[in-house]
């Protein structure tokens, strides 16, 4: 009963910071229009495009999370599901890393990159590399656990 409401929870933060996305990206593509309104030289593809990227990536983590979770609710917690899905969200930093990586490059070469926005990006590039490490780490120590668990279910 515990596994089940700690998976509702987790299921209502995923929901929360979904309608969070949705709200983040509508007004990222507003600001996007009325900048270029403002700015017609300013292409509408090159500020919001790597906003959009890094919110499909997000909602691709936050479904292979709203998985996790559902095992969780099922009383599966150490599942190869589980491990597979928390490895697809490390897949989904490493994405989110080129990506971060990829914009660095672009606007340090072709646009006006200031020093704090060049450490914002760098700071979203390590924070990228410190979420692929603990997936991975997790998805490890789940499918770890797994397997002890079907040798003890074997040896019962």
């Amino acid at each position: 009963m515990k596994q089940r409401k700690i998976s509702q929870w987790l299921k209502g933060i995923v929901i929360s910071l979904a309608i969070l996305g949705t709200v983040f990206v509508i007004a990222v593509t507003i600001f996007s229009f009325l900048k270029t309104e403002m700015h017609p030289v300013g292409s509408i593809i090159g500020f919001p495009f790597f906003t959009w990227y890094t919110i499909a990536v997000c909602y691709a983590i936050l479904f292979q999370f709203w998985k996790v979770c559902k095992e969780i609710g099922n009383e599966n917690s150490f599942s190869n599901e589980n491990a597979s899905a928390f490895h697809k969200m490390a897949i989904g930093g490493i994405l989110l890393a080129i990506g971060f990586f990829t914009k660095f490059c672009l606007i340090f070469f072709f646009g006006n990159l200031g020093f704090v926005y060049g450490l914002f990006i760098v700071f979203e590039a390590i924070a990228s590399i410190i979420f692929i490490v603990l997936c991975e780490a997790l998805s490890k120590l789940v499918l770890h656990a797994y397997e002890m668990r079907q040798e003890n279910e074997l040896t019962i």
